[in-house]
């Protein structure tokens, strides 16, 4: 029986009925809630049916017109998640919600005993999520962040190289995230974009970013519509991010540089070139060149999705049957609480720098570092030298450089030279 006109009438019922089918049920067996299935939240509930979990699925969303194609599909659907959060048959919750509504809805779950999923990013603060991991300590619950980037199987064997030594000590990552892509409201580049690549870094380099720098710029709104992350870690180690949705083609790489070579992971590849690992060599220093300069470069391997067991699985199915795993195992995830502070550490430290930005920039203060970068500098030469180019030779102090490029040692700029964003001025480069 179902009473769709009334919703409120209509949720009782079908929790009663929930709560009936699943009295006798062991912990596994209990039902799967899916709260959100807008953009990707319909994803989560096409591969929770894809791996068989179909007949212990309900579908939730506070807009009833999400709801019409998985109730013609045969889904239990309710509109109102703290209605069957109450159920005792739900023991597991997913929240595909926007980021604003994470901590609310994943605080209550928990309080109930739920193991709870959580989109990226778990919440928008360090401060809830220590809220939220404290919950999860204390009700012995399992608590999950979607990092999927964790899961793809070519990264997962990005990382097995890194681990087996294959360029030595990672030293240093770059990542572009770029794409023409949907222009958001409600969430800037960084919150939307940035995560997957803090988290990987993080991993890369074994814990939280001990240093912070952020620049960003808002062009169509008042959110920032692309964003460039610096990031320092425990010995000598650093990343360099850049994300943004006004981009004019898909650009999706990641480069992790160590002491004896490089891993090239693109994701625009087709999957058998995706993952390249190049050695370099070099010289040995001399009296005339007292620094090590690289000599030769090598294409050592190209590695494929096909090179790991689960052949062919995408990233998300990974990733929930992950979960799913643990709360049957009572196992700590992959990407779990710790992981995710460490992210919200970094992502508030970040959207400070951001608002202190626009702040001055609104007050009329004097321009930002990024904003200096952009205009001629009023310095004498010696010092322009040394605090703008740390040993890039120079025919004239009077050039622009955006915060975001870089700059290496041993590039000749000329007067009037203009370097805009993400731009890489390599070694022995002789521009303007």
């Amino acid at each position: 029986l179902r009473v769709h006109w009334i919703p409120w009438l209509d949720d009782w019922l079908v929790t009663k009925c929930m709560s009936f089918v699943g009295l006798g049920r062991t912990s596994m067996e209990s039902d799967i809630l899916v709260i959100g299935v807008g953009r990707f939240g319909k994803n989560h509930v096409r591969t929770l049916v894809e791996l068989g979990f179909g007949d212990r699925l309900i579908v939730c969303d506070s807009d009833d017109s999400q709801l019409v194609d998985w109730r013609a599909k045969g889904l239990s659907c309710v509109n109102n998640y703290r209605t069957a959060l109450e159920n005792d048959s739900v023991k597991i919750a997913l929240v595909v919600t926007p980021a604003k509504t994470h901590f609310k809805i994943a605080s209550e779950a928990l309080e109930l005993g739920k193991d709870v999923f959580v989109e990226k990013p778990l919440c928008l603060s360090e401060h809830e999520g220590l809220e939220l991991q404290n919950l999860e300590r204390k009700k012995g619950s399992i608590l999950m962040v979607g990092h999927i980037l964790n899961y793809d199987q070519t990264v997962q064997k990005l990382l097995h190289l890194l681990s087996s030594g294959a360029i030595g000590d990672p030293k240093h990552l770059k990542s572009n995230r770029l794409n023409f892509g949907t222009v958001r409201a409600d969430e800037n580049a960084l919150w939307s974009l940035a995560v997957h690549d803090i988290a990987i870094a993080s991993k890369i380099f074994g814990g939280r970013a001990t240093e912070v720098t952020c620049t960003g710029q808002a062009l169509l709104g008042n959110v920032e519509d692309f964003v460039s992350l610096n990031l320092g870690f425990e010995g000598e180690r650093s990343a360099t991010i850049s994300v943004s949705w006004l981009h004019p083609y898909l650009h999706r790489e990641m480069v992790i540089v160590g002491t004896e070579g490089f891993i090239v992971y693109d994701a625009t590849k087709p999957l058998m070139e995706q993952l390249k690992l190049f050695r370099y060599t070099t010289s040995q220093p001399t009296a005339e060149q007292p620094k090590p300069s690289c000599v030769a470069i090598k294409l050592e391997g190209v590695y494929s999705i096909h090179d790991l067991s689960a052949e062919g699985e995408k990233p998300l199915a990974v990733e929930i049957r992950h979960f799913l795993d643990c709360c049957r195992d009572r196992k700590k995830p992959l990407t779990n609480s710790d992981e995710a502070l460490d992210v919200l550490w970094v992502l508030e430290k970040a959207q400070k720098q951001l608002d202190e930005a626009k702040s001055s920039k609104a007050r009329g203060s004097p321009a930002t570092s990024s904003e200096a970068e952009l205009s001629p500098s009023s310095k004498g030469d010696s010092e322009v030298h040394k605090s703008k180019t740390m040993g890039v030779a120079l025919t004239s102090h009077a050039y622009q450089s955006h915060s975001t490029a870089v700059i290496d040692e041993g590039a000749v700029i000329g007067q009037g030279t203009r370097i805009w964003h993400f731009s890489h001025v390599m070694p022995g480069s002789v521009i303007g």
